[in-house]
């Protein structure tokens, strides 16, 4: 059995968006653990389990809670798919999830484009119930490391890191395989099986890396400027990438973030590395 954990927050689209993929994706029995907050319409009959809490502000808090919530009923070897709202298999999962998990106990996206960031990223992860249990899995950030522009910093999934180090697991990264960038953070392929928007629930112009890149060096004024420039051009590349996701097909999706004539790689998640 595969539990899906996901957080929705505010967007009404990405609910339908996301379950499509997973119905089309996972050809084994799965469930669906959600938090569906501040949405125009309720959507959770379309989970097998919706939490009743609202106001829950923190995103990796809810991870947790969903995780209990799975662990509470699921078995050691049943496998626990984290993935954010904006976030879904773009292909087969069971050619690569299974055989993967049984030579990593972690697959989740490093998103190392992010100013380096090490740690895994809850936009796509898959572990088994028995390992989050054995390691008292955390999704909160707390642990921290020196990033690419030499800042000590934390974020969501630093305590997981951490505690995969102090258990000594070995986990896979996926990480981005866009040959095409319609920006350097978002519209993000991962291994070329997942698909992260990364700009579902608000307006934003990028990680610390993006924000450094475009603004450093401007007075702050010009760096107002900037930023609603960028905002918009991230706004105008968002709706691009929406109007083929609204259209269901994958195979576009892939194509317009590898580039015309592209072929599959085949790498099913980098897993032969």
């Amino acid at each position: 059995m595969i539990h899906v954990l996901t957080v929705h927050w505010r967007s009404d689209f990405w609910v339908d968006a996301q379950l499509a993929r997973l119905r089309r994706h996972i050809r084994e029995p799965f469930r669906t653990f959600a938090f569906c907050d501040g949405t125009r319409n309720d959507h959770s009959a379309k989970f097998d389990w919706c939490s009743p809490d609202k106001g829950v502000a923190d995103h990796a808090t809810k991870l947790n809670a969903l995780a209990d919530v799975a662990c509470r009923t699921a078995r050691d070897d049943d496998v626990l798919v984290f993935c954010d709202s904006d976030a879904f298999p773009v292909r087969d999962v069971g050619g690569w999830l299974r055989p993967g998990l049984e030579r990593f106990p972690l697959l989740a996206v490093q998103r190392l484009e992010n100013a380096g960031d090490p740690q895994p990223h809850p936009c796509f992860c898959a572990t088994t119930a028995g390992l989050w249990r054995r390691i008292g899995g955390d999704w909160r950030g707390g642990h921290t490391w020196v990033n690419a522009m030499g800042l000590t910093v934390t974020d969501v999934g630093g305590n997981l890191m951490q505690r995969l180090e102090q258990h000594g697991v070995r986990w896979h990264p996926l990480r981005r395989s866009n040959a095409v960038n319609l920006h350097p953070l978002f519209f993000a392929l991962y291994g070329d099986v997942v698909y992260h928007h990364g700009a579902g629930s608000r307006p934003s112009m990028g990680g610390r890396a993006v924000r450094l890149a475009a603004l450093s060096g401007l007075d702050p004024a010009a760096a107002a400027v900037r930023g609603r420039q960028l905002q918009q051009d991230v706004a105008s590349a968002s709706r691009r990438v929406l109007d083929v996701v609204a259209r269901g097909d994958d195979a576009e999706l892939i194509a317009l973030l590898s580039g015309p004539g592209a072929e599959p790689t085949g790498r099913s998640g980098g897993l032969e590395a």
